[in-house]
């Protein structure tokens, strides 16, 4: 039933397979050459949530899925998407994580808003941390964050563009 695929996003790996988002039917893993579905990695307990918003595949092929559940990278020795926990947030309930970007200034680091505030994520050591909180432009109404060479974080939103300072940490 072709109803059921709604695929919103394509990231390829160096292997050349795909990483296909779905809105709400969480994340395949998909063999152009073999024109063939490799798995299916749907909601369970501990696991990525179905409501997958945004994918990224960071230079050492570590996939990252921000969710409405949170943030979560594919382990592939395990073959399993794990959970990592935002300092700052109580059990990530109703998270929201919406885009990824790669931070210019600063190595192995991710930038994700969501329902709580601009999140910092170091991809080495898989780890988060709650950045910038309590700000209407932020909360609950971020959309996407892009960080310039001047280390100021734009972030999309309901409103229009928030700009946000990584050194002073202010709007």
């Amino acid at each position: 039933d072709k109803n059921i695929f709604e695929f919103k996003e394509i990231v390829e790996t160096k292997e050349g397979l795909f990483w296909l988002k779905t809105r709400s039917r969480g994340i395949y893993l998909f063999d152009p050459e073999a024109k063939k579905f490799l798995k299916r990695y749907p909601l369970q307990k501990d696991e990525v949530s179905s409501r997958v918003f945004h994918l990224f595949l960071d230079e050492n092929q570590t996939l990252w899925a921000a969710t409405a559940t949170g943030i979560f990278y594919f382990d592939s020795k395990i073959d399993i998407f794990i959970s990592i926990k935002i300092k700052g947030i109580k059990n990530n309930e109703t998270f929201w994580a919406r885009g990824f970007s790669k931070s210019k200034s600063l190595k192995n680091v991710l930038w994700t808003v969501s329902k709580w505030g601009l999140v910092k994520i170091n991809i080495q050591q898989k780890t988060a941390n709650l950045e910038a909180v309590n700000n209407d432009f932020i909360k609950n109404s971020g959309y996407n964050v892009l960080e310039d060479d001047k280390k100021v974080a734009w972030i999309s939103n309901k409103y229009g563009l928030a700009r946000y300072d990584l050194v002073s940490k202010k709007m």
